[in-house]
């Protein structure tokens, strides 16, 4: 973490402190339910495969399906 300050001089203080990582052990029930509420983004708008849905796609002819 770093902190700046600016004085009225001109001169800046920097100061920086180091944190310490604090690790849990993590069972698999904690895990499930911390991945439950987590949400999910799924991005189908800004890909090419969502603005060509469909383009390339054969239909086929009446005659062919029994």
């Amino acid at each position: 973490m770093h902190y700046v300050v600016g004085l009225v001089d001109g001169s800046l203080i920097i100061k920086s402190k180091q944190l310490e990582e604090h690790k849990e052990e993590v069972n698999d029930e904690m895990k499930f339910l911390m991945d439950a509420f987590n949400p999910k983004f799924v991005s189908k708008s800004k890909n090419y495969k969502y603005f060509n849905r469909g383009q390339y796609n054969v239909m086929p002819e009446p005659d062919d399906i029994i």
